[in-house]
Order: C-alpha cells, then sequence, then structure tokens
C-alpha cells in the first residue's frame, strides 16, 4: 500500500469516527431534549392542576360568603315583619335603616299612582295633624321634588330631594332630606316597593342612611302617621 492510500484510509477512518461521534451526541441531545419536555409538560400539567383546585377552591368560599350573605339578610328581613292587626309595624334592620310595610285595601296602580301624583301625594304628605302648605313635585327619573308642611303650632317643616328610579305598579326610588335655613341637611334614600297581595297591595317602605337610631325613630312615627292618611285616602275613594 502506497503511502497516499495509507492517508486515505486514516482520513476516511477518521471521518467515519468523527460521524458516529455527532451521531451519538445528535441522539443524545434528542433524547436529552425529549426528557426535558416531558418534564415542563408534567411541571406545566401539575400547575395547571393546582391552579384549577385553588380557582374552585376559591369559588366554593365565594359561594359560601355569598349564600351566608343572603341567609343573613332574609332573617334580619323576617325579624322586621310582625304584623299588627292586618299590618306590619315598623321594623328597624340597623340604626341607620327603617322598615315599615303595610297591607293596603287598593291595586298596585291606585298605590304607585298615591306616590307619583303630585295631587295625590299632596293628600297625605305629612303626620297628621300637619298641613301642606306648598309643594313642586316633578315626577320622572331626576325630577326634583320640594314640600313644605306646617305643624298644629305652625312650625313649618321642608323637605326636598330626587326621584332616582320608577318603576310603573312596582318601585318607587327618591332621596330625602330636610331643609335648614335654606341649606339641605342629612340626606337619606327611600325606596318604596309595591307588589299584589291577594285582594290588597303590600306597600314595603324602606328609609336607609340615617345618622342615629333616634333620627330614623322619629322619622318612623312620621311616616307611620303619613300612612294612615295615604290609606285613608286610598280605601274611600
Amino acid at each position: 500500500m502506497t503511502t497516499t492510500e495509507q492517508i486515505k484510509d486514516t482520513i476516511g477512518s477518521a471521518a467515519g469516527k468523527a460521524r458516529s461521534v455527532v451521531r451519538d451526541a445528535v441522539m443524545k441531545a434528542k433524547g436529552a431534549a425529549r426528557s426535558a419536555v416531558d418534564k415542563a409538560k408534567g411541571v406545566a400539567h401539575d400547575a395547571v392542576g393546582k391552579a384549577r383546585g385553588v380557582a374552585h377552591d376559591a369559588v366554593d368560599k365565594a359561594k359560601g360568603v355569598a349564600h351566608d350573605a343572603v341567609d343573613k339578610a332574609r332573617d334580619v328581613a323576617r325579624s322586621g315583619a310582625s304584623k299588627v292587626h292586618g299590618k306590619a309595624a315598623a321594623a328597624p334592620v340597623t340604626d341607620r335603616t327603617l322598615v315599615i310595610d303595610r297591607e293596603i285595601a287598593a291595586t298596585p296602580y291606585q298605590v304607585f299612582k298615591a306616590w307619583t301624583d303630585p295631587g295625590a301625594l299632596a293628600t297625605w304628605w305629612g303626620p297628621e295633624g300637619f298641613t301642606l302648605e306648598d309643594y313642586r313635585i316633578d315626577v320622572e327619573p331626576s325630577g326634583h321634588y320640594r314640600v313644605k308642611i306646617v305643624s298644629p303650632t305652625g312650625e313649618s317643616h321642608i323637605s326636598s330631594g330626587v326621584f332616582r328610579e320608577l318603576v310603573h305598579n312596582e318601585r318607587v326610588t327618591f332621596t330625602f332630606a330636610w331643609e335648614h335655613d335654606g341649606k339641605r341637611g342629612h340626606e337619606t334614600e327611600v325606596t318604596v316597593t309595591i307588589a299584589p297581595a291577594g285582594k290588597a297591595t303590600r306597600m314595603h317602605f324602606v328609609q336607609d342612611g340615617f345618622e342615629s337610631a333616634g333620627q330614623r325613630d322619629s322619622h318612623n312615627q312620621g311616616w307611620a302617621s303619613s300612612f294612615n292618611k295615604l290609606e285613608r285616602m286610598l280605601t274611600s275613594a
């Protein structure tokens, strides 16, 4: 064998070994890559599973909290509705809330109209013995009202507010505040819900946002007396 042929054999053998080494390296690299991908998939799958578990737990806890809140609200509403001679007495939910229920021998339409017709409203607004001296009532969403009543001793009382919501024959919501020296005082919100109750109509009155229990109780007396007038107006019609 000549020197040239020996050199060629040596080069060929070296090239074969090099190709084998490269092939082995590529195979190992592919194996390592597959292993890394599999591990990454496993880690990702575990992470997704844990995240789903945390999310399910959070949803269950939120549902539990919401369910408890609804139950408490129902309990409060039930405790505030003791009936006296067919009429529910005022039942404060908190120091800041006044609730009064009445069942009135009239239709939902008549009760709704009593709250939304300026002429009808002027007939019963204000406690028994008080007279309505002046009023301006714009019954529409964002409409303003201002009413002046006078006590049996001649003292003037002015209330004003804005109508927030009017749902025909179902609901009236408005703000309420007394005026003192031309300035509006602390504001509360009133929601009146109207619903059929057999041949009568249930009127559910809620005034929320009082500053104290004493303030709430004084309004209880005034509204209860006003509702006596409202009921007489409707039942005598």
